[in-house]
């Protein structure tokens, strides 16, 4: 590639910066996703705390 063209490398540039935009967006709503699993785990002990019974996904 000739010195002067520098066409195809700001392209990369360009494409690199929209994924890592990308990328943080999707870490963003995946920490609040997580955020709010944490919340319902937490609750979900604070309801079978001091019982016996274990609450599982199928109902049993």
């Amino acid at each position: 590639m000739p010195p002067h063209d520098t066409s195809l490398i700001e392209n990369d540039i360009m494409n690199n910066v929209k994924e890592i935009k990308m990328l943080h967006r999707e870490n963003q709503i995946l920490r609040t996703l997580l955020k709010k699993i944490e919340q319902r785990l937490c609750d979900v002990e604070l309801k079978v705390e001091g019982h016996d019974t274990i609450i599982s996904p199928g109902g049993g």
